[in-house]
């Protein structure tokens, strides 16, 4: 497969880097601040920064938006029974392990070795990723008859991203065996124990991941830090069209979580684990996973949950309780950010 030579040689990753390097030194026209006639106006998204958390909401106000719109009340009411069904459930299957000297299955392996990826395939997939963050946005910048706002070019610059991610990974699986892909679980008998066993491990954690989150949030006020923003929740809070909105769920709901699964775990977690204890690779991988989150109130609980989908994935020998984890995870932080933006409006 050509593909697959090509990504293997040397002589690509030194061009490509060099390419972004070359481009970014060579002096660029900056684009003329003043659109002309023919250039086609494009909405922009609103100028005013949305809080991404309510100062006050009265009680009268509350319960009006309720009585004028059910249906958002029933989609309120099921959020906070998933909640408390989750996070009742979590406490006890928590008891449940402590009481039964069954956290110790946490930490014992007996599922299938997972796939052998060296540091020269991690070293590989890192830099086409670091290649195309630096080409991406120089393609934009190039394109002066190309208007596109912040908010769009955030989502497209981001959905091309981790498509090429899941490119990367899916061209050097498939490189090395002909199973490959088996191996990280994505078909055959090992998919439905790898769900199920992970459906079971974030509802264990579910309670203690929000329960950090809170109490870190807390601290950062008490300290007169306000808790920042992500990107997402910048495009959620703040973003009006329906287009924008669509492409933004399909990004952190879908496509989002099998990028980041097939990378942080399936190569960097799998490279790591390879030369270091399951603690180690599984800490230094969700810290990482962590820290490109940009967010420093969530730093804490994405490690955990970083951690808990490396652990799922030894233990099951599968990526795909690890993605389904990842996408119903995602999926309940955007429905609860949508709810908090219609009873902000």
């Amino acid at each position: 497969m050509w593909a697959r030579r090509l990504l293997r040689g040397r002589i690509f990753y030194f061009a490509l880097l060099g390419t972004v390097l070359l481009l970014y030194l060579v002096p660029q026209h900056p684009k003329s601040s003043a659109p002309s006639q023919q250039t086609p106006q494009v909405e922009t998204a609103p100028q005013q920064r949305a809080k991404w958390w309510p100062a006050q909401l009265e009680k009268e106000q509350f319960t009006k938006l309720i009585q004028d719109e059910p249906l958002l009340g029933g989609v309120l009411f099921g959020l906070m029974g998933y909640i408390g069904l989750i996070g009742t459930a979590g406490v006890a299957l928590s008891l449940w392990d402590l009481i039964r000297g069954n956290l110790k299955h946490w930490f014992r392996f007996t599922g299938p070795s997972l796939p052998g990826w060296s540091f020269g395939d991690l070293w590989r997939t890192t830099a086409l990723t670091i290649a195309i963050v630096g080409l991406i946005p120089l393609i934009h910048m190039l394109s002066p008859s190309v208007m596109v706002d912040a908010h769009l070019w955030g989502v497209v610059w981001m959905l091309i991203l981790d498509g090429f991610v899941v490119l990367a990974v899916v061209v050097f699986a498939t490189g090395k065996e002909a199973s490959r892909l088996k191996v990280f679980g994505l078909m055959g008998s090992r998919l439905i124990p790898s769900v199920l066993t992970g459906l079971r491990s974030y509802v264990t954690l579910f309670p203690w991941i929000f329960a950090v989150l809170f109490t870190v949030i807390e601290i950062m006020r008490w300290n007169g830090v306000s808790p920042p923003m992500e990107p997402i929740q910048e495009l959620v809070f703040e973003e009006n069209r329906p287009s924008v909105l669509i492409l933004t769920v399909f990004l952190a709901c879908f496509l989002g979580p099998i990028a980041e699964e097939l990378y942080f775990r399936g190569v960097v977690f799998a490279s790591l684990r390879r030369y270091t204890s399951h603690f180690w690779a599984a800490l230094l991988s969700g810290s990482l996973f962590a820290f490109l989150h940009t967010n420093l109130a969530g730093f804490l609980p994405i490690l955990m949950l970083g951690m808990l989908l490396a652990n799922v994935y030894e233990r099951t020998g599968s990526l795909s309780g690890a993605i389904i984890i990842h996408v119903l995870h995602n999926s309940f932080l955007m429905a609860m950010g949508f709810l908090l933006r219609r009873f902000m409006a």
